[in-house]
């Protein structure tokens, strides 16, 4: 292989490098915060998702309860309680007074949009050794391999979490995040309950 075929191999992988260092961050806005939060920070929570799918929801609560439950802590997911039935007000009320809980923390996939982007015309580098030190790069072969098209599907996810006083249902505090370029929704709501432990700390409204 030609020195200029072995640059052109190495800018290719300097590519995806700097595709990959630009891929968008997630943006996370607080959309609400309560002015009666003087009884914060809370250690008791019961923590609720609304997703569609009953495998999602409780893959959703174990994850953010996951992430909360460290001590003085005490957190319980609702599906641990109500199953994962439908759910509705008065059972999460419910729950939530059986329980002893200060608040409930009610997380929502709000919207997904996806973007379909078809890949071609690439190719990946294929290194092999002739002889010698590993370190000397001119002792190694590079040889260009084509990849077939690809079809590449980004999603956009728009989540929420909402933070509610047990028993009288008060709005304390809510945040939203967009995620962008996420592989699926379930990618997202892992970085959704990222940013929701992260913002309640941040906003003292955990112990």
């Amino acid at each position: 292989m030609s020195y200029n075929s072995y640059l052109r191999g190495i800018g290719a992988v300097s590519a995806v490098l700097l595709v990959t260092a630009c891929a968008v961050p997630d943006r996370v806005t607080e959309t609400y915060r309560s002015p009666q939060l003087d009884d914060a920070p809370f250690d008791k929570l019961l923590v609720v998702d609304l997703s569609r799918s009953a495998i999602q929801r409780q893959e959703a609560e174990d994850r953010l309860t996951k992430l909360l439950a460290v001590p003085p802590r005490t957190v319980t997911p609702s599906h641990h309680i109500l199953g994962l039935d439908a759910l509705d007000g008065g059972q999460i009320a419910t729950a939530a007074k059986e329980l002893g809980v200060q608040v409930v923390l009610v997380t929502r996939v709000e919207s997904i949009r996806a973007d379909v982007e078809k890949l071609e015309d690439r190719a990946d580098v294929k290194v092999s050794c002739r002889r010698g030190e590993p370190y000397d790069l001119f002792l190694y072969d590079y040889e260009e391999l084509p990849i077939p098209d690809e079809m590449v599907i980004k999603q956009q996810v728009i989540l929420t979490a909402n933070l509610y006083r047990a028993g009288e249902g008060t709005h304390l505090w809510g945040i939203q995040s967009e995620c962008f370029e996420q592989a699926s929704v379930n990618d997202a709501l892992s970085r959704h309950a990222n940013h929701v432990v992260t913002e309640l700390t941040r906003a003292r409204l955990i112990r």
